[in-house]
């Protein structure tokens, strides 16, 4: 549990210096994740990774709805409508 505080923390802490970016790199890799934080967001924190077939997950603490995100997607996939339930 504290490896996990201590990890937001330092994100937090990271993404003081560039206030007018979207979406600002704090570390680009960490055993194939990329951590960031997203101004959009209330400063939340994310990390992200791709992998080969262009699939990607994006796993964030969202402190607007007080909540952990995951998101999974691929540009490629057709299935998926935009504007659809699922």
């Amino acid at each position: 549990m504290f490896r996990y505080f201590f990890g937001v923390a330092l994100c937090l802490l990271g993404s003081l210096p560039a206030m007018s970016e979207e979406a600002v790199t704090w570390k680009d890799d960490v055993r194939g994740w990329v951590l960031k934080v997203d101004r959009t967001l209330n400063d939340a924190c994310f990390m992200t990774t791709l992998f080969e077939d262009n699939s990607f997950v994006r796993v964030q603490i969202n402190p607007t709805v007080e909540a952990i995100q995951f998101i999974v997607g691929n540009p490629d996939w057709r299935s998926i409508e935009a504007g659809k339930l699922y």
